[in-house]
């Protein structure tokens, strides 16, 4: 019997190296031996949240040099989304050993951490490059100490960014899931979204492609290939519309990642 091809979305590359020993099990019994693929869009999707927060968190720190001071900033900033405060609460609770090492130690754990995410995370998975060339899944970390950069700023005018072409070509998919998506109000956003931007792709450029995160990604996968994410509301729709194979992991709420 031939290997099977899975393709894991941004969740599940987070989930497998930084969720609870649970999902880790959950995880790997799912995916057994397949050989596992991924979109080089998940790559960006990795640098816009789980690497910026890390960033971000790495800055607080060496500003700080207190990991209280730290945890309170973190916990009541006004300019950042709960979303990302739990990233970062999770990602404290992890190179702290929940609060037990000094800030020296701390910072330096992660700083290996931003340093080696990539290769931890992707070390057994083959990328596959997305139909949308983004550019940022290319952009590497800048280390000016005592700090780290990497840019995720979007804007329309990208000139590499290919998610226009991309759309168009994929426009009568697109309109498969626009189709199922209209008898379910929990999609209304989504769908409005899509309502407005088929025969009309421009719109997608810029930040607007964080919308269609979910959708790129089914939409890069080979035929064949089943697709695996522990988001299993909006996944199952998409590619039962676009009769593409799909497996759901059940992760706890507070464990989700992306």
């Amino acid at each position: 019997m031939p290997q099977q091809n899975a393709f894991l979305d941004t969740t599940v590359i987070l989930s497998k190296e930084f969720g609870s020993r649970h999902i880790k099990d959950e995880i790997e019994k799912s995916l057994g031996n397949k050989k596992k693929f991924t979109t080089k869009y998940a790559c960006m999707e990795i640098n816009r949240t789980f690497l910026k927060d890390a960033i971000f968190l790495h800055s607080l720190l060496v500003e700080e040099m207190d990991l209280s001071v730290v945890f309170k900033r973190v916990q009541f900033h006004p300019k950042i989304s709960q979303r990302i405060t739990n990233r970062c609460l999770d990602i404290l609770s992890q190179i702290t050993d929940k609060g037990q090492l000094r800030v020296e130690d701390s910072i330096a754990r992660l700083a290996n951490l931003i340093t080696g995410l990539r290769k931890a995370l992707l070390s057994d998975i083959s990328i596959i490059l997305s139909g949308t060339d983004c550019p940022l899944a290319d952009e590497n970390i800048v280390h000016i100490p005592p700090i780290y950069i990497i840019e995720t700023r979007c804007t329309r005018n990208l000139p590499e960014c290919r998610i226009v072409e991309f759309l168009e070509e994929k426009r009568d998919e697109i309109r498969k899931i626009w189709s199922s998506l209209a008898s379910d109000e929990s999609f209304g956003t989504l769908y409005d979204f899509l309502s407005k931007m088929i025969g009309n792709e421009k719109i997608a450029k810029g930040r607007n492609c964080q919308k269609l995160g979910d959708i790129i990604i089914c939409l890069d996968s080979p035929n064949g290939y089943t697709i695996y994410s522990t988001n299993i509301k909006d996944f199952a729709i998409i590619c039962k519309s676009l009769g593409k194979p799909f497996i759901g992991i059940k992760v706890p709420r507070k464990e989700k990642s992306g």
